[in-house]
């Protein structure tokens, strides 16, 4: 049996300071400040969740997204939130490698990462030892990301020495397509970081039970908390049930023990078992599979959404700053 335990975090944004909000007058728009009073405090707060979870017997951790909190300066003009990225992930990769040597764990750490010219929404899996041991780069962003970050073009897997892993970032998940292929690719459990869900509570908790129980794999997400709203970071089955969740609770973290080698069978005596032979729904499922009739979902349909210019973008900044215009 390939036992884990899984864990996830819950964070509350800490206080923001009148100088990294953008709404107060005393916004500086320093970078410095920013990383300092900002981006380290968020970064902090993650890493005590994911120590925490540790500590109750999580071996491998998901953070929720953008560790760092950067995506609140996503929409500010010239070249702030790419200076922001550039300074806090080699400080988040570094405080992540830390912490998975340091407690022998996996964690996982989403936050946004310059590379080439370019920036990536991406999520780090550092090792028990804290190497790398791979990475994913959200591969569907929605449109206020698009000014700043460019998405990831590979839905991969990574293989760990429990199993074999996949990775949705948030929006990626508002698309079943992404979680499909993560497990036919091999994803045994699909981790989780968001800041939400795309839609409303309710079914957002729901989407996530049906992608776990329609691929057979283990979901374990970390949403960031919301005031008044379930936070809903934890741990789904491969049945699309519950095991863990943190619910309302902030700063919290939870985990919960899985087998990779639970078969999600059917008893021997239902009708599609003795008809199928074939008791294990995932597999049966593959086999019954009709990839010929699916060519549509490969076929583009519209064309491809891209980011509003810079006198758009300055427009709905005013807006922001005017409280008129805001995230959720």
């Amino acid at each position: 049996m390939r036992k884990v335990s899984v864990g996830a975090v819950q964070p509350q944004a800490p206080p923001c300071p009148p100088e990294c909000d953008q709404q107060s007058r005393a916004f500086s728009g320093d970078p410095d400040c920013i990383l300092q009073k900002w981006a380290l405090p968020c970064l902090e707060k993650s890493v005590a969740l994911i120590e925490q979870a540790a500590l109750q017997g999580a071996d491998i951790v998901t953070s929720s997204e953008d560790i760092c909190g950067l995506s609140r300066f996503l929409s500010c003009p010239g070249g702030l939130f790419r200076e922001l990225a550039r300074l806090a992930a080699p400080i988040a990769a570094s405080r992540l490698s830390d912490v998975a040597s340091r407690l022998g764990i996996y964690a996982i750490g989403d936050f946004f990462s310059p590379d080439g010219g370019k920036i990536f929404n991406e999520a780090v899996v550092f090792g028990r030892r804290g190497e790398k041991r791979g990475s994913y780069r959200k591969t569907h962003v929605p449109p206020d990301e698009l000014w700043h970050v460019a998405p990831g073009d590979e839905l991969n897997v990574i293989e760990l020495d429990f199993g074999v892993i996949g990775i949705s970032i948030c929006y990626d998940m508002m698309f079943p397509e992404t979680v499909s292929v993560l497990s036919l690719k091999g994803a045994e459990a699909i981790f989780h970081p968001t800041g939400g869900y795309g839609w409303y509570d309710a079914i957002g908790d729901a989407t996530l039970r049906t992608r776990a129980n329609d691929c057979g794999v283990y979901i374990i997400t970390a949403k960031n908390w919301v005031p008044s709203h379930a936070g809903n970071s934890g741990v789904i089955d491969h049945w699309g049930q519950t095991l863990v969740n943190a619910g309302f609770r902030p700063d919290a973290a939870v985990c919960a023990a899985i087998d990779l080698d639970e078969s999600k069978s059917q008893p021997d005596w239902f009708v599609p078992v003795q008809m199928s032979g074939q008791p294990d729904v995932a597999l049966r499922k593959l086999g019954e599979r009709r990839p010929e009739l699916y060519s549509l979902l490969s076929k583009k349909l519209h064309e491809a959404f891209s980011a509003p210019g810079e006198e758009t973008r300055q427009r709905i900044m005013e807006k922001i700053k005017r409280g008129e215009c805001r995230w959720g």
